[in-house]
């Protein structure tokens, strides 16, 4: 069960660091912008849960309900403590929205106001609705948004993954 923990914290640093390390001219954005946005939308549909955290929890505990715990990473957890996770997803975070910028900048799959509401509400679902930095003013002050924020989000989402996918100016070969 550990290695669950090393690939997703690995993949999870990869993906983070990937508009600096994977160059465009490899064609690989596509994929990546795809990705984050399936990604997002998998964490809206199963309650703020990352499915491999989720499949580890319940590997450890077949009780676990989604949800229940989404803002524990266990997995990672397990093998580098709770401190030093912690440590790793706020860097990571850091580089996971200035990445998304960059190729989001550089490919031009969607217009800036569509691709800069969606990194705000992506940035802003990794801060505050997950309730992983700030639980007591989440619990306060966004408790009773958090469903408005999550169908905004997704609009976001949403309209992205039009642009990408479904505009033909997009899918046209090189």
């Amino acid at each position: 069960m550990v290695m669950i923990g090393v690939i997703h914290t690995a993949w999870t640093i990869f993906i983070s660091i990937y508009a600096f390390i994977i160059p465009k001219k490899l064609g690989c954005d596509f994929c990546y912008i795809g990705y984050i946005l399936l990604l997002a939308i998998s964490w809206l549909m199963y309650k703020d849960e990352c499915l491999i955290t989720y499949f580890h929890k319940t590997m450890v505990n077949p009780s676990y309900q989604m949800g229940e715990d989404s803002n524990r990473f266990a997995d990672s957890e397990e093998i580098f403590g709770k401190e030093l996770t912690i440590i790793i997803f706020n860097i990571s975070m850091i580089f996971a929205i200035a990445s998304l910028y960059t190729v989001s900048n550089r490919n031009n799959f969607a217009p800036f106001y569509v691709y800069l509401p969606f990194i705000a509400c992506y940035f802003i679902y990794l801060l505050v609705a997950r309730k992983f930095y700030a639980p007591r003013f989440f619990n306060t002050y966004l408790q009773k948004y958090v469903l408005t924020f999550k169908i905004a989000f997704l609009g976001t989402i949403v309209t992205y993954l039009y642009c990408l996918v479904l505009s033909k100016k997009y899918l046209k070969s090189p």
